[in-house]
């Protein structure tokens, strides 16, 4: 939790932070999105394509290198996305902020349960 690690934990102190991050993330998703529509508009000479990558070719270097960007950065976020994902069944299914032990118990069972899945599968 980013509210934990704060030093001197208070609410505008979080509300910096979050805004902070926000304005960090927004900055550098314009500066993707305009660069790739300059680089695009210049390959194709005017008009492009939905998806981007398109206009390079198989074997084109710097086409590869984006779709392998693309590729990592889609396989690192899926733990980010899981995590609320289980945390909210979690509190939907068990109530969530159970004692420790029940929470080890919880965990355990279902690490073996996806494990067996994927034995199974």
């Amino acid at each position: 939790c980013i509210y934990a690690d704060l030093e001197q934990r208070s609410v505008p102190r979080m509300q910096a932070a979050i805004v902070g991050s926000m304005a960090a993330c927004t900055a550098m998703y314009s500066v993707v999105a305009i660069s790739g529509l300059t680089i695009a508009a210049c390959i194709s000479g005017g008009s492009v394509p939905g998806n981007v990558l398109d206009l390079f070719a198989p074997d084109d270097s710097l086409g590869l290198a984006m779709r392998a960007a693309i590729s990592v950065a889609v396989t690192l976020v899926y733990p980010m996305l899981c995590l609320p994902c289980r945390s909210t069944l979690d509190h939907l299914i068990f109530g969530g902020g159970a004692q420790a032990t029940k929470a080890t118990f919880r965990s355990g069972v279902g690490g073996r349960a996806v494990s067996e899945h994927i034995v199974d599968w």
